[in-house]
């Protein structure tokens, strides 16, 4: 039985699989088949146990952040000047 990425869930969104297979030449004069490509038998085996353990876990809605790292939540440079009493620099601005 085939099995596509169709038959994952994938909360709504298009998902496209793409398999580049290297097509081969057989320089054998009397072979009938003169080019070919790849083929393992093992890909509809390994699609279906992928969507067997993918499809609960997409069902779930997402955990929450523990941790943000600065890419996640902070955008420009943070502005600083230094404070003429203390001599340390003070935030001024963080976008």
């Amino acid at each position: 039985m085939a099995t596509y990425s169709a038959d994952v869930a994938h909360g709504g969104g298009q998902v496209s699989v793409v398999w580049v297979k290297r097509r081969w030449e057989c320089r054998d004069v009397s072979c009938p088949r003169k080019t070919f490509t790849e083929s393992l038998p093992g890909i509809p085996v390994a699609h279906e146990a992928f969507a067997r353990a993918a499809d609960p876990l997409l069902g779930q809605p997402p955990a929450l952040v523990a941790h943000l790292g600065i890419d996640e939540h902070r955008r420009g440079r943070p502005r600083w000047r230094a404070d003429a009493e203390t001599c340390e620099y003070v935030l001024l601005a963080d976008r």
